[in-house]
């Protein structure tokens, strides 16, 4: 999920894995970040555990080097701890090492477990986040987050990233993201308003009938013009013609359709009155 005043700015990045999910955000200098969701394999120390885990690895390392000179932020259930010898967790430790990416830790003295399994008493930190060294900020750890209403067997992290956030988001996201429904339209109230307000419009003849020999002195008179004309055609349709947001009306739709949904939504409460 992505904040709907960010998402105009993010892409979705291929990494042909389910455990892995991304997202590459534009950042201020057209530097993209990108942003991803890991959830490793339980670790039970087969071979078959140990290859898929370094299989998946490997498909972080494709995304690594299919964005060479971008930022990274690899964040989720890594499924080791850190500094624990193990193959899984060398093999990490590998990956952030060949990639100059740092390796956080979570929590603290107060708190050192992100996973906790309260009937057998097992508790540990498995939770991380790996991010680019141009990412970290003053704070040292990943704060473990205990909040009495998650109903998940892992402790949320949290840390402050350094990165900018992309100028003018939300002013672009509202030119771009709605459309007129001409369909649903008072087309009679649009014909009248819009002639009232052309009439109010004084016609450059001179300009119009120009054969360009003017040297251009009749260039701000046009553009005025076409402001003017333009402008008139917006706030007709502003005031007779409602809008929609692009992406929610399905084009493919039709009246035949309309009256079958609710035949069916008909058919299926004598239905359940039936029994």
């Amino acid at each position: 999920m992505v904040r709907k005043s960010l998402d105009i700015h993010c892409n979705q990045v291929l990494t042909n894995n389910p455990r892995i999910t991304s997202v590459s955000l534009t950042g201020i200098n057209n530097t993209d970040i990108i942003f991803s969701s890991v959830y490793m394999q339980w670790s039970d120390r087969s071979p078959e555990q140990v290859i898929e885990y370094e299989a998946t690895l490997g498909h972080m390392q494709s995304i690594v080097d299919r964005h060479i000179g971008c930022s990274f932020l690899f964040g989720g259930d890594f499924n080791v701890t850190r500094n624990f010898k193990s193959t899984c967790c060398q093999a990490l430790d590998n990956f952030c090492t060949a990639n100059r990416i740092t390796w956080l830790n979570s929590g603290d003295d107060n708190n050192s477990y992100t996973y906790h399994c309260d009937t057998n008493s097992h508790y540990s930190l498995l939770d991380y986040f790996l991010c680019s060294p141009a990412l970290l900020s003053q704070y040292g750890n990943a704060s473990i987050l205990i909040d009495g209403d998650n109903p998940s067997d892992h402790l949320a992290i949290s840390y402050v990233f350094n990165f900018s956030r992309p100028p003018n988001s939300s002013s672009s996201r509202s030119t771009t993201m709605v459309k007129l429904n001409w369909g649903k339209g008072d087309l009679d109230r649009y014909r009248l308003v819009l002639s009232s307000h052309l009439s109010d419009i004084k016609i450059p003849v001179c300009a119009l009938n120009c054969n360009g020999d003017c040297d251009g002195k009749h260039c701000a008179e046009l553009q005025s013009y076409f402001t003017s004309l333009s402008s008139c055609l917006q706030q007709s349709a502003e005031c007779s013609v409602p809008v929609y947001k692009v992406g929610v009306q399905k084009h493919w739709w039709t009246p035949e359709l309309d009256e079958l949904k609710h035949l069916c939504i008909d058919a299926t409460a004598v239905w359940k009155a039936a029994g």
